[in-house]
């Protein structure tokens, strides 16, 4: 009954169901330990000269004989994948010469170095993937004779620059991934690569730190910029000015530098570019202060949470604040030219609107009430301060009056001490005083002493 519903299957056209039984058969030959693929490799003589898929996965493959794979007239997809000691030919020979492959897969193998020659004898060549090798160099005609690719994945390697004219009369290429290079950066003002035909060019995570003016000015056809997670600040004025150059305008070029360093932007291009540009921490709260926030945000891109802090005003001064160089929309020359707006429309009719979440997470205050409450806390603080500081100075006053009364007192209890001690000196005292003063004086003072006081 299985065998059955396997046939109806396959006659059926159940392609990916067919094709997912001829991938496991290949599979037989990944994880065998082989070392070296030749012609007369038992392994390979099993494999029907028909099939159109061949896998050596996950082995420790050095050599390859080039001619290996000749008798399969049908062969399209090879791979090769997790053979960490595979590299092509250093002499800089061909590779493997097999005029029918289409897709080629070395994912984790040793490869260092792309030759000229090393892929010639793939000329159908349409889909390369080599990702996570150690390739450093790629050299300039390392792609002229492989004019029907269409997709090159070089990802997670370590280059440092790519070669400008790489892609020259490479016609039909649709997509190149660089990212994760991470030394692979600019030269100056210098194109980054020519290609009248390129449409998807991912950097992500390369290295960049500024896109000049003719950064990517050699790619006329370019559809999709991907400069994800790089280091960039600065972004020419005129960096996306060649699209004016282009004969017909198909489409919009969706530029995404999410997650940089950027603090302003400015853009002489008016129509037909849509930025994406969140995840630039000193960008983004004004960003979501402008009304068409949404237009910045490419499709299926996530939102960090970042909680923006209103900014400080003056009235009848400028904005204070780190954006005080932005005008009220992040392309500073284009806020007061005529149909700025109207190209923000045109920008916006193929965005997916993405409104950024201002939901206050449970058991926490908003920004603003905490803000608010900041304020009074301090207030109350410089308030207790100053009541401290007059306690002191009327605690100060009080114990110098005090001091001063209590010499006072003093002097009292001096007087009296002495008054009981020697009484007949303080009447001395006196009637010395009174003589001085019957001297002075028109009239006498006369004292009455106490019939108590006994003068010896």
């Amino acid at each position: 009954m299985s065998m059955l519903l396997l046939v109806v299957l396959i006659l059926t056209g159940c392609l990916p169901y067919a094709e997912l039984l001829l991938s496991s058969g290949a599979e037989e030959n990944c994880r065998k330990n082989i070392t070296e693929i030749s012609p007369s490799l038992s392994l390979l003589e099993d494999i029907p000269s028909d099939a159109t898929l061949i896998q050596f996965c996950e082995n420790n493959i050095t050599n390859i004989d080039k001619h290996s794979f000749k008798k399969f007239t049908e062969l399209e997809r090879l791979n090769l994948d997790k053979n960490p000691h595979l590299k092509f030919p250093s002499d800089g020979t061909t590779f493997i010469q097999q005029e029918t492959l289409i897709d080629f897969q070395c994912f984790q193998c040793g490869l260092e170095k792309i030759f000229n020659q090393s892929l010639v004898g793939m000329p159908r060549l349409e889909h390369l993937y080599l990702t996570e090798n150690k390739i450093d160099q790629i050299e300039s005609n390392a792609f002229q004779q492989n004019r029907n690719l269409r997709v090159i994945i070089l990802r997670s390697n370590l280059l440092k620059r790519v070669p400008r004219e790489m892609l020259l009369n490479v016609n039909e290429i649709q997509t190149v991934d660089l990212s994760h290079n991470e030394k692979l950066a600019t030269e100056d003002d210098q194109p980054f690569l020519n290609s009248d035909a390129l449409q998807v060019l991912l950097c992500d995570g390369c290295g960049f730190e500024i896109v000049h003016e003719k950064t990517f000015s050699g790619l006329l056809n370019l559809s999709h910029l991907y400069l994800r997670k790089n280091r960039i600040a600065e972004v020419h004025a005129r960096a996306f000015f060649h699209m004016s150059l282009r004969p017909k305008l198909k489409q919009n070029l969706l530029v995404s530098l999410e997650f940089n360093q950027l603090q302003r932007i400015d853009s002489e291009v008016k129509i037909g570019l849509q930025l994406c540009l969140y995840g630039n921490k000193d960008l983004e709260c004004f960003l979501r202060t402008l009304s068409d926030k949404d237009s910045f945000v490419c499709p299926n891109s996530t939102q960090p949470e970042i909680e923006c802090i209103p900014p400080t005003t003056t009235t009848g001064g400028p904005t204070t604040g780190k954006f005080n160089t932005l005008s009220s929309s992040p392309f500073a020359d284009t806020t007061n030219k005529a149909g700025s707006n109207k190209s923000r429309q045109i920008i916006n009719a193929s965005i997916t609107k993405h409104q950024p979440s201002n939901a206050v997470k449970p058991n926490e205050l908003p920004v603003q009430i905490l803000a608010i409450f900041e304020a009074h806390i301090s207030g109350y603080l410089r308030l207790l301060s100053a009541a401290q500081i007059v306690a002191l100075v009327l605690l100060f006053v009080v114990w110098l009056k005090l001091k001063k009364l209590n010499l006072e007192i003093d002097r009292y209890a001096e007087r009296i001490d002495l008054c009981r001690r020697s009484p007949n000196s303080l009447i001395q005292r006196i009637l010395t005083k009174r003589d001085v003063h019957s001297n002075n004086s028109s009239f006498n003072v006369h004292y009455t002493i106490p019939s108590n006081v006994r003068i010896d």
